[in-house]
């Protein structure tokens, strides 16, 4: 049996006990896959140097540093530790998007994951994985993402190349897909963060991931356990 743990939405400011990484590494999971909002950044703003302190302290904490020792993980990103709450790569600077990557990719890299089971499109985050029957989807809903206005009403979410690169990916011979976002598909209190409110794309995804081999969607910015 393949056993995986998923987790977004991790403030130390808010908890700094974080007791929750020593209940996971309890369960001893083959893989951990964490769904954005993994770190909280500064509300206003963009600030490279805070985001990476924040990420330096999310490592330094002795709950998390013992959970990652020992289980491979994989991250994708939402908001807060891509920029500002809410942020839209596509409405900010290149140098914002870029620097912001480069912080993540300085810490967010299992040195246990195997590559050779890796499908990625570097420098981006994006990539897929094969675990065992599964394959496993990590998309990124924020560097690419534009937001809704009424001169805009067919928002990119993906991009044109990662949307590509994701129809590929649902054509397998798994037997499960797991696809796995920062956003979710419709349960956020802000509808423009919700995948659903970019009708374009939200379409042609539910269409393909249905025909995908038993799909499952899992998301990060519930800010709560259901």
């Amino acid at each position: 049996m393949t056993k995986i743990a998923v987790t977004s939405c991790s403030n130390l400011k808010r908890d700094k006990n974080q007791i929750a990484w020593s209940r996971i590494e309890d369960e001893n999971p083959d893989l951990l896959l964490m769904l954005g909002d993994n770190v909280y950044t500064r509300n206003k703003g963009w600030d490279a140097d805070h985001l990476n302190n924040r990420y330096r302290a999310l490592f330094k904490h002795k709950r998390f540093a013992s959970l990652i020792e020992k289980t491979p993980f994989l991250a994708i990103w939402d908001d807060h530790d891509f920029g500002p709450n809410n942020a839209y790569g596509a409405d900010t600077s290149a140098i914002n998007r870029v620097r912001a990557r480069d912080v993540f990719w300085k810490h967010m890299e299992s040195p246990l994951i195997d590559k050779r089971q890796v499908h990625s499109n570097k420098p981006h985050i994006y990539c897929s994985y094969v675990l065992n029957d599964l394959k496993i989807i990590m998309l990124d809903t924020r560097f690419f993402r534009e937001d809704w206005a009424w001169y805009n009403p067919w928002p990119e979410l993906l991009g044109g190349q990662q949307e590509r690169w994701l129809w590929g990916q649902l054509e397998h011979n798994h037997k499960y897909t797991l696809v796995c976002a920062g956003s979710t598909l419709g349960s956020n209190d802000e509808p423009s963060e919700n995948i659903r409110f970019y009708e374009g794309f939200y379409e042609h995804f539910r269409t393909a991931l249905s025909a995908a081999p038993n799909p499952l969607f899992l998301a990060g910015d519930i800010h709560r356990n259901l």
